[in-house]
């Protein structure tokens, strides 16, 4: 027994948990003795977690010389903690003669107090403790009997509990007693309302429990007012039922909106969506996520913008132009973060919406369909904008092929427009990535440059005739492509149309040099 008690804390408990003082050597083997009766260790243990220790006490009784060993959640000094609970029925015992209940924390999960009460802040409670002859009758009680049904003592004894619960309780009660009654060590719990003297009623919480060894009181009721917690917990299902109904009304709202709305994690997850989204995603299975709609080469650009989101101190919205999974489509996703919650990170609500057909017509709009370039009106948006940013750093170089009209009258218009998308793609790869290269018409191209020193200049024409490369292959021949090609830099007063109009003219300065064209038709030698 003293090896079983070390490291825990022990009291002794008689066959009606009356408290039995601890002897002196079990004392000195124990880490602490606890204080209190019976009432006050039940007010200290988690509310929901009560009928686990009268279960542990029945059992005890039940089964002497064995270990019976349970686990509840209690409040020590004011914090909560998982503790197990042993009992050990040595009422035979010569040295003990009681019932040893031995006490030790051990590791779980935080707790969060109980709704009706602040950790740790344990009001008096509303308890009694009735013992109930085999006839189902009350012999004695103990606690706040008066302040809980309004009777006294006297009013009670001989009486049933039945007397005392609505008549609809009665049938349940009849089946609660003879489960209770068909095997000794029996525990058995209801939660119902109790009719006060008054005539009003009362919620109490009521564990009966089986005892096998008590003489003309085999059954003895512990009984909690839980009035209070009824009342918290049918408004926390008010409340629970409101969300429903506020939920349900938000997605029959949501599924009227024209556009496809969602709600997302912070890693892309969807959380819900209306039924918009499933039309316009034509019901595909499987999208999970915001990634699952998204072109493989743009989903780092989502990440970002998910975590750039994530990470903002204030609720903050952001717009993106996504390719689609299926290779064909444009996804237009609007984001806006919703701010964290104790519960976790900040959650994102959205709208996605299909802009394939205008990417298409802005693209048109901006691009040359011959050569896939930027045609003027691209030109004049890239241009203003690298004037906006950094004027000192652009240089335009206007291009002009050199006897590109003799590959039209020679080998047809066809081949004509092959050549130009030819020399397009070789203009393209002599810039670098930053520069943007135009189809301005006809055989015409501009070049704009970023970024770039006054010295670069010859270093880029240069790297423009050079980049024309070779004869460019003809049905029956062959044309060897060559450029005048005029640069110009801004000067005050400049906008992009008198900057590209300088580098026109500085390109007919180039072409006027020149006495005879020196593009070529016909086979190379």
């Amino acid at each position: 027994m003293c090896d079983l008690a070390q490291g825990q804390s022990v009291c002794l408990r008689d066959a009606n948990a009356g408290t039995v003082p601890v002897p002196a050597w079990l004392r000195d083997a124990s880490l602490a003795v606890i204080e209190g009766d019976s009432p006050d260790v039940i007010a200290a243990i988690y509310p929901a977690d009560r009928p686990v220790l009268i279960d542990l006490f029945g059992r005890c009784l039940a089964q002497p010389g064995e270990l019976v060993t349970g686990r509840v959640r209690s409040a020590v000094i004011g914090d909560w903690h998982h503790t197990e609970i042993t009992w050990l029925n040595l009422l035979d015992s010569d040295d003990v003669g009681a019932l040893v209940v031995l006490v030790r924390e051990v590791d779980g999960p935080p707790i969060d107090p109980p709704v009706e009460q602040v950790a740790g802040d344990h009001d008096a409670a509303n308890w009694m403790v009735l013992t109930i002859d085999e006839h189902a009758q009350i012999t004695a009680v103990e606690g706040r009997l008066q302040d809980m049904l309004g009777y006294r003592v006297d009013e009670v004894v001989g009486r049933r509990p039945t007397e005392f619960l609505p008549l609809e309780s009665a049938s349940d009660s009849v089946d609660l007693w003879v489960q209770l009654r068909s095997r000794p060590g029996n525990v058995n719990t209801s939660r119902r309302p109790w009719l006060r003297k008054d005539g009003t009623s009362i919620w109490l919480e009521a564990s009966y429990l089986n005892r096998t060894d008590s003489g003309d009181a085999p059954v003895m009721a512990v009984v909690w007012d839980i009035t209070v917690r009824m009342a918290q917990e049918q408004a926390l299902r008010q409340r629970e039922a409101e969300v429903r109904a506020l939920a349900e009304d938000f997605r029959l709202l949501a599924d009227e909106v024209p556009s496809a709305v969602f709600r997302c994690s912070a890693d892309g997850t969807v959380q819900f969506h209306n039924a918009r989204w499933t039309e316009l995603l034509h019901g595909r299975p499987g999208v999970t996520r915001l990634h699952d709609i998204v072109a493989t080469e743009d989903r780092p650009v989502l990440d970002a913008m998910l975590r750039d989101l994530a990470t903002a101190t204030q609720a903050d919205r952001r717009s993106v132009e996504l390719g689609g999974s299926d290779g064909a489509s444009v996804w237009r996703l609007s984001v806006r973060s919703m701010g964290g919650t104790r519960e976790g990170p900040r959650s994102f609500v959205g709208s996605l919406s299909e802009v394939s057909a205008a990417v298409r017509l802005r693209r048109e709009a901006r691009e040359d369909p011959l050569t896939g370039l930027p045609n003027r009106h691209g030109l004049e948006e890239h241009l203003q904008a690298a004037l906006a940013e950094d004027p000192a750093g652009t240089l335009v170089l206007f291009v002009d092929l050199d006897g590109f009209k003799v590959v039209n009258d020679t080998y047809g218009h066809d081949a004509g427009d092959a050549v130009l998308a030819e020399v397009a793609r070789r203009l393209r790869l002599g810039l670098r990535p930053e520069d943007v290269v135009a189809r301005y018409g006809g055989d015409e191209f501009v070049a704009v440059c970023s970024r770039s020193a006054q010295t670069d200049e010859d270093v880029i024409r240069e790297r423009l005739e050079l980049a024309l490369g070779g004869p460019i292959e003809l049905g029956g021949g062959s044309w060897q492509p060559r450029a005048s090609i005029g640069a110009a830099r801004p000067v005050e007063g400049d906008d992009h149309a008198s900057l590209v109009r300088r580098a026109d003219q500085a390109m007919f300065a180039v072409k006027r040099t020149r006495s005879s064209p020196r593009g070529r038709t016909g086979p190379v030698a």
